[in-house]
């Protein structure tokens, strides 16, 4: 998915064009947009709230692997920002 920070506007609309014709689930297309603003946006913070509301919703469903792939990325993303304040 190296398109996702070369063009983060087709990403979006890609990720919810697959959403809509129900190939994805919305938690897991939020966790994609996600992934596409930490990579290719510079809003890391937008990136870190959409993790976090997601991780307090627990609407994963049938997707056992989406809470720790969203752990993952609020710790890098977290990691990210704590370097950005230290320096």
């Amino acid at each position: 998915m190296g398109y996702m920070s070369s063009d983060p506007q087709r990403a979006h609309q890609m990720l919810d064009s697959l959403k809509d014709a129900k190939l994805m689930t919305e938690a897991r297309c939020d966790y994609y947009h996600a992934m596409v603003v930490y990579e290719g946006e510079d809003n890391n913070d937008s990136a870190l709230a959409i993790c976090n509301r997601l991780l307090d919703e627990k609407e994963f469903g049938d997707d056992k692997y989406l809470e720790e792939e969203l752990c993952v990325l609020a710790s890098n993303i977290t990691v990210t920002v704590g370097r950005y304040l230290e320096t």
